[in-house]
Order: structure tokens, then C-alpha cells, then sequence
């Protein structure tokens, strides 16, 4: 899994849009586009890392920021 920790904007409750910091799944993303599709592109919740008990697991983290 890769994953791109950056910025990005969150809608409130209330509608008010916040810029804020998280994270986005670039699993899949060509090395060379992970700038690129990472910029203003954090979601809200996380994306999910689910596994099961006993999965070989190796996450990469790209800071775009």
C-alpha cells in the first residue's frame, strides 16, 4: 500500500471547508506521479488499512507536503 501524507480540504458539518492535513491512497500511482496526485489530494476519514492476523504487510509513505 502507498500512501501520501499532505494537505487538502475537509467539508464541516456546518459546510464551512477547512484546509487541513491527511492522508490519501496512492496505491498504484507510478513513482513518478506521487508528487503530482498527492498535492491537495488528503482524504477524510483515512483511507482503511484493514489485514488479517498473520498478513505480510509493507506501507509506503510519501510526504508530498
Amino acid at each position: 500500500m502507498s500512501l501520501s501524507g499532505g494537505d487538502g480540504f475537509a467539508a464541516m458539518a456546518d459546510g464551512h471547508v477547512l484546509y487541513t492535513f491527511g492522508f490519501s491512497n496512492l496505491t498504484g500511482t507510478p513513482e513518478a506521479n506521487v508528487m503530482s496526485a498527492g498535492i491537495l489530494a488528503a482524504r477524510w476519514p483515512a483511507p482503511l488499512i484493514a489485514l488479517d492476523e498473520g498478513d505480510k504487510f509493507f506501507l509506503s509513505l510519501s510526504n508530498v507536503v
